[in-house]
């Protein structure tokens, strides 16, 4: 893969691995649920802030790069 999409993984993946630890607390157990809750807020802020605007930006490059290559199908 390129650069750009390297880049915009690492991203996605450290989000990805950030929330994804303190669910297993709260799912073992672990985890108040008003600390569930702040965490969801805390998902919410990095949606509004920037988050799946990366996912989506990430995803039509990787359409347009598949596009390129010819590996989409045109039906």
């Amino acid at each position: 893969m390129d650069e750009y999409t390297n880049n915009h993984l690492t991203r996605i993946q450290g989000f990805m691995a950030y929330y994804s630890s303190y669910i297993d607390s709260a799912l073992n157990g672990h985890m108040t649920e008003i600390k569930l809750a702040e965490l969801f807020s805390g998902m919410i802020v990095s949606f509004d802030n920037g988050f799946l605007d990366d996912v989506r930006e990430l995803e039509k490059y990787l359409y347009a790069q598949a596009e390129k290559k010819g590996e989409l199908d045109h039906e």
